[in-house]
């Protein structure tokens, strides 16, 4: 929340490129910015609407997202109809997948995943954390995760305990030791 500025922090700063973010315009950060929410938000509109909501990219690359985001096959009929109802009536997995081509669609330099797959289908799951593998060129991802599966993609996991940074570090060398907190949440997991 506060990296969107929606909540400002007791103390400390956050920056990004160097730049403390609560000395930028709210709207030039979260232009920056994108997010895949726990719960898909879905605008009233079009499939093409819900994916650049501003207008602000060809239909070919919004097509391409929707292609990334294994979504375009089931949408492609429906996909320039001005209909309120097209984006809505998806399922719970295929808004996520929806979210997912909006985030892709716009470049962003930060992709916030926040328990993005929680509740998404396995097939989706997978697709979220392969495409995090892949990297997304230029792009630093944040992922917010409880499932512990796919821990192992990512440069670096920080542990959280009851809101306090307990571990960071390379998943990889955190899970190699025994004493490690991550260990112990994986073995729990």
């Amino acid at each position: 929340m506060a990296l969107f500025r929606m909540l400002d922090p007791i103390s400390g700063t956050i920056s990004i490129d160097g730049q403390d973010i609560f000395r930028v315009p709210h709207e030039i950060l979260r232009s920056a910015l994108s997010i895949v929410p726990q719960d898909a938000v879905i605008l009233g509109g079009s499939i093409r609407l819900n994916v650049d909501p501003e207008n602000q990219h060809s239909d070919t690359d919004v097509i391409e997202a929707l292609e990334q985001a294994e979504l375009w096959e089931s949408v492609k009929e429906r996909f320039g109809k001005a209909d309120d109802t097209s984006a809505e009536s998806l399922s719970g997995s295929q808004k996520k997948q929806l979210c997912l081509a909006r985030a892709l669609v716009k470049k962003s330099k930060i992709l916030v995943l926040d328990e993005a797959t929680s509740s998404a289908d396995p097939a989706t799951d997978q697709k979220v954390h392969e495409l995090v593998n892949q990297g997304l060129p230029g792009t630093t991802i944040v992922s917010v995760i409880h499932r512990l599966k796919h821990v192992g993609l990512y440069d670096l996991v920080a542990v959280l305990d009851d809101g306090e940074l307990v571990e960071m570090g390379n998943p990889v060398e955190l899970l190699e030791n025994s004493a490690s907190r991550l260990v112990e949440l994986f073995l729990r997991d």
